[in-house]
């Protein structure tokens, strides 16, 4: 009977996929009304409800009443965005362990870096392919009652630890064995090494002086002890737990633990191992740079991590079914071990650090931990054999390939010592690489001072927003055959503490911190109002141009704010003219759709700025409402003698024309350039030759100016 019920709790039941059908109950969170439907029905299909929550607040209450395998999480949504939503969740103790699966149709490297960082723990693209998020979730759902089962053994066999018949051994105070009691569910290997010893107490092999050093060691010093016996090819677990007696001897019980230490190893796979590539995933190699600092701590050397970027695995991704992008991603890091000589999970120790460690980070990223003495290659070095490494050709189903890589590198210093920031100062200085087309980028002092210097900036662009330091320039337009004044552009231009800021460098700031939209409402407001003070003067106001930035078009009361102003400053719509660029029309959201639809509706014209420099130029003349295209310096500036820019120029025109569009040429600086441009019919010119950038007095003085002649560039003969 005590055999029956010691089987029962050493041998607990592991959770197979498939099973537990009361807990295969997620919870998804999306504005999006048809992808929660179309979720529910496909999970449904796998015996895996699905609870709706639409958006990300009503999605957190219900965390906190239900209870949930897992949750599915749309990173795009009106309340409250999926980032702070999953960093919520990862904010309250008794959901840290939740799966958070995240859904966006933004896969970028970016946007999939944010999501790990908030606490993700997938990343899926939209389209979402729903059998294989049934299949994540069937092997999150697994894992997690495996865990539970594991525990709940655990607790049960310390419950009845005193009456289940282990393997009793009495031992005396010099350690020799006295008494054997061998347990129903003792290895007949463990009772006949106990026997051997038990005979003449002298270790003649390998297993005998495991059991009997362990032994001695419960006699010295009490406790507990582990070891292992090699049963052919079989490795046996035992734990053995030593109890003083009254008499002075030692009574130690020894337990066969090998399935519990199984299941141990099993779990610690799940969630240490990549899947797909058998390396240590991200957690795993995040841990190892955490041992790698401690082990490294006072010698004289360095820990290096190199986060590395395959930019083009996303395209791979969908050239390959999942499967085969698996594959590749294998063979780059059988690569990347091959050239550096770095170890992954399994091939080394728990608490040693290697020369080299290599993990997946994510799924189109890999990242390695080097331990650097002073006689190492130096970092950059070394990054270019990782980049020239993946950059060698890859031959998948007859299809020859290769990865376009982009490394970040960071160091440990006295400045940023610890061992996860070193993760992420490596992921930042990534990051950059993408936005300066650089292969390889370094975190160091200099780059630190630099994004030191763009913070400062930020902050002292934010306060001057705040105090009203914004002003516009305007820049004249003229046409380019009859030589009147036809319009301004507006210009920002910022002064701080007296000092011109440049446009190049706090333009960019103000995009990536957010500050453009700020900025953009007051360049609105500035423009409208000048326009207000021109016409009140009884001023020919001509068409004022004002620029709007991509984060502004997807903002859904853009246009409902220039209404406003155009009424405030009792303006006719056709007093402004809006300016957008190429990048703003990769956006193709209905909201964009919607609003440059009722731009151009109320009677405001839209003019695309640096035609030509974008992607897929020539579709956007067709799918939105354009009025005026305006030819990109890049191109004006090879006038006239540049063959390439006279052909490229000439179809633009063309097909401007031929679009009912108007046409005007930015940077024109010389004389020659104008009559080209006037000769290929262009309707309007703007750059250097007719006039800078004005600030508003001036330009009111050549509006006051203007004279039949006067007013009127030369035409060229």
């Amino acid at each position: 009977m005590q055999n029956d019920m010691c089987e029962s709790i050493t041998r607990h039941r592991v959770i197979q996929p498939g099973d537990g059908r009361n807990a295969r109950k997620v919870l998804m969170i999306d504005d999006d009304t048809t992808l929660r439907s179309l979720a529910r029905i496909m999970l449904a299909k796998h015996h895996i409800e699905v609870i709706e929550a639409a958006h990300g607040q009503l999605g957190l209450d219900m965390l906190h009443d239900g209870n949930f395998a897992a949750v599915i999480l749309d990173l795009r949504m009106p309340d409250i965005d999926g980032f702070a939503v999953c960093r919520r969740i990862r904010s309250h103790a008794h959901l840290q362990d939740i799966p958070v699966m995240v859904v966006s149709g933004q896969d970028d490297g970016h946007c999939i870096e944010e999501a790990y960082e908030s606490g993700a723990t997938d990343f899926l693209s939209k389209p979402v392919n729903w059998v294989q998020v049934a299949r994540k979730i069937e092997l999150l759902i697994t894992a997690k009652q495996n865990s539970q089962a594991l525990q709940k053994t655990r607790n049960e066999q310390q419950a009845l630890y005193g009456v289940i018949p282990d393997t009793l051994v009495r031992l005396s105070m010099n350690g020799t064995i006295e008494h054997i009691a061998a347990g129903g569910d003792c290895p007949r290997l463990l009772v006949a090494v106990l026997d051997a010893l038990d005979t003449d107490n002298v270790a003649k092999n390998k297993a005998q002086c495991t059991v009997r050093d362990a032994l001695q060691t419960l006699v010295r010093q009490g406790g507990e002890q582990s070891f292992t016996l090699a049963d052919g090819n079989i490795h046996r677990h035992f734990q053995a737990r030593a109890s003083a007696d009254m008499d002075g001897s030692v009574l130690v019980i020894i337990r066969d633990v090998t399935r519990e230490r199984e299941n141990e190893l099993h779990l610690e796979q799940l969630a240490f191992v990549d899947a797909g590539t058998g390396l240590g995933n991200r957690s795993w190699i995040q841990e190892r740079c955490t041992l790698a600092t401690k082990a490294l701590a006072g010698l004289d050397a360095q820990v290096e991590v190199f986060r590395i970027f395959v930019e083009n695995a996303d395209a791979m991704r969908e050239l390959f079914n999942e499967e085969r992008f698996e594959l590749l991603m294998t063979e780059m890091s059988s690569r990347l071990i091959h050239a550096t000589g770095a170890c992954t999970y399994g091939s080394t120790s728990a608490d040693t650090f290697s020369i080299g460690e290599l993990g997946r980070s994510g799924p189109g990223e890999f990242t390695l931990v080097r331990h650097v003495t002073g006689t190492s290659e130096p970092a950059a070095g070394f990054a270019v054999t990782l980049t020239r490494t993946l950059g060698e050709v890859f031959r998948i189903d007859e299809l020859e390939l290769s990865a376009r890589v982009r490394v970040g590198i960071a160091t440990s210093q006295a400045e940023w010592p610890e061992a996860e920031s070193l993760f992420q100062l490596a992921g930042i200085a990534a990051l950059e690489n993408a936005a300066d087309g650089a292969d390889i980028c370094q975190y160091d002092s200099q780059f630190r001072q630099r994004r030191i210097g763009h913070l400062d900036l930020e902050a002292r662009l934010r306060n001057g927003l705040r105090n009203g330091e914004l002003s516009l320039h305007y820049q004249p337009q003229f046409g380019a055959g009859h030589g009147e004044l036809t319009g301004f552009e507006a210009l920002a231009r910022w002064e701080s503490e007296g000092v011109a800021v440049s446009p190049v460098e706090f333009i960019p700031v103000a995009e990536s911190s957010g500050l453009i939209l700020e900025m953009g409402a007051q360049v609105i407001d500035l423009a409208c109002r000048q326009v207000a003070n021109w016409r009140a003067r009884g001023l020919a106001a001509p068409v004022v141009a004002v620029n709007l930035s991509p984060l502004q078009l997807v903002q859904g009361n853009l246009f409902q704010s220039l209404q406003d102003k155009l009424r405030e400053y009792k303006l006719p719509p056709e007093s402004i003219e809006v300016e957008i660029t190429e990048s703003s029309l990769m956006e193709t959201s209905l909201v964009v759709q919607q609003t440059l639809g009722d731009i151009r509706g109320s009677g405001m014209k839209i003019a695309l700025d640096d035609f030509g420099t974008g992607y897929s130029s020539l579709s956007y003349l067709h799918r939105y409402p354009l009025d005026v295209v305006k030819i990109d310096r890049s191109f004006v500036s090879g006038l006239p003698h540049g063959e390439r820019s006279e052909d490229i120029i000439r179809t633009i025109v063309a097909m401007a024309r031929a679009m009912g569009m108007q046409v005007v040429a930015e940077g024109v600086e010389t004389r020659e350039q104008l009559q080209f441009l006037h000769a290929v019919g262009c309707d309007f010119i703007q750059g250097y030759l007719t006039g800078k950038p004005l600030p508003a007095a001036q330009a009111t003085r050549l509006l006051l100016d203007v004279l039949p002649d006067s007013s009127r560039v030369p035409v060229a003969s």
